[in-house]
């Protein structure tokens, strides 16, 4: 929001790349990717490499993907395996299992997770930024009473940080569906 106010166009490495993660953050993957492969170069840790990757993989130039990957790897950024599994999933990769653990996740990631139809892992939340929580909080779903406990306990966790107003909270918690079963329980206890 800050960077859109601006009067004049910011350029700083350091905000265009807020700005990329922003966008990948709002599930806007079309407006990121026009900015990423002008900024891909800047980059030393290989985060906008891997971002160019991932764009390159929405277009389904399995080539790009390719040798992005190979280029990552052989500048030792081994270390990110929910990336490289996530990138084998998307269109035309050969797939692989899904991520089942994600300690500390980027907005990358989470775009990553979104375009795959995979649902956050458990131990994404406990570590995640504000920013990170208020994503997969407000994330759309195919089936909005389909709510995973990720999903709430990162509103909650949104919501006491100051990413989520305590109004999308409660709407959050009102599309949960209960079953019959459930609300007894609850009832009596």
């Amino acid at each position: 929001e800050l960077l859109r106010l601006a009067a004049t166009p910011v350029n700083d490495p350091a905000l265009s790349h807020a700005e990329v993660d922003a966008l990948l953050l709002a599930g806007d993957f079309s407006s990121a990717c026009q900015k990423v492969p002008a900024l891909a170069g800047s980059d030393p840790r290989g985060y906008l490499l891997k971002t160019l990757a991932f764009c390159r993989a929405l277009e389904r130039d399995q080539a790009a993907v390719t040798l992005a990957t190979a280029l990552l790897r052989d500048q030792g950024q081994q270390g990110d395996e929910a990336f490289f599994s996530l990138i084998a999933v998307l269109p035309g990769g050969a797939g692989t299992a899904p991520v089942t653990s994600l300690v500390d996740p980027t907005p990358l990631h989470l775009a990553m997770l979104r375009a795959t139809n995979q649902r956050v892992p458990a131990d994404a939340i406990g570590g995640a930024q504000p920013a990170i929580l208020w994503a997969i909080a407000t994330a759309p779903r195919p089936d909005p009473t389909d709510i995973s406990p990720e999903v709430l306990q990162a509103a909650e966790r949104a919501e006491a940080a100051g990413a989520l107003t305590t109004e999308v909270l409660a709407t959050i918690f009102s599309t949960v569906a209960y079953s019959q079963q459930e609300i007894d329980a609850a009832l009596e206890t």
